[in-house]
């Protein structure tokens, strides 16, 4: 059985300086081999995930939803939802040091380490989390209990469409904001982000869909505006918010 990839994989360059200040923020990642993955590459001294991974939804991953290796971390891991049916929900080193997680959701699994405050724990009511094959599958239902749970995050005051953060009395935990509407501040800060796509569009720019693989299989990338990551049709899926991670 052909291995799927990594939905997003983090780690750092073959020499210093090291990296610093990451945003992985506003991606629906799923069905990849690891939805996101921060490793110990190098082992150089003080290699470790530093900033914020916020507002992330990953779904339906093949082995981990989540995986951070131990490392000098310095980062905060905030409003992500994370699904599984089958393999592990997440993997982070014990004790966590320099890792912090709160009001996160799971569902399909134990956090163990990584439950904090603040935390959902159950379905989330994605439209398609499970088969979705397009940005607007992975939006939160009407009634989700993830709607106004989210930590108040001044770093990301916009929602993987582009639209402004919160849309009720606290922000939504996941990569969509429910109820969310343009206005003028509908503009993602300090991300670097363009426009923002219509929310019934399966990709950006000019990007499409991925369809049939060459392995025969049906590839499931979701649009962003640099298009889906072609998967080769191994099924898996990464988009990126308008602009990119």
């Amino acid at each position: 059985t052909q291995e799927r990839p990594v939905g997003i994989a983090l780690g750092e360059p073959e020499a210093a300086p090291l990296s610093s200040d990451w945003a992985v923020v506003n991606n629906i990642v799923t069905r990849c081999q690891i939805n996101l993955l921060w490793y110990d590459n190098t082992q150089l001294v003080g290699e470790g995930l530093k900033g914020v991974v916020a507002h992330n939804t990953l779904t339906q991953a093949v082995d981990v939803g989540l995986v951070v290796e131990a490392g000098a971390h310095q980062a905060s891991v905030d409003n992500n939802i994370v699904i599984q049916a089958n393999g592990q929900l997440v993997f982070v080193p014990t004790p966590l040091s320099g890792l912090s997680f709160s009001h996160n959701n799971w569902f399909g699994g134990k956090p163990q380490a990584a439950a904090g405050t603040g935390d959902v724990i159950g379905n989330c009511q994605l439209k398609d989390g499970l088969t979705g094959t397009t940005p607007g599958d992975f939006e939160i239902a009407a009634g989700s209990p993830c709607i106004d749970k989210g930590k108040a995050l001044t770093a990301v005051q916009t929602d993987y469409f582009g639209l402004a953060r919160p849309a009720g009395s606290g922000a939504d935990i996941g990569a969509h904001e429910h109820g969310a509407k343009p206005g003028a501040d509908a503009g993602p800060v300090d991300l670097g982000v363009d426009a923002a796509p219509s929310k019934d569009a399966g990709a950006a720019d000019g990007a499409s869909d991925i369809g049939p693989g060459g392995d025969g299989s049906s590839g499931e990338g979701v649009g962003g505006d640099k298009g889906a990551e072609d998967d080769d049709g191994c099924g898996c899926g990464v988009a990126a918010s308008p602009g990119g991670w």
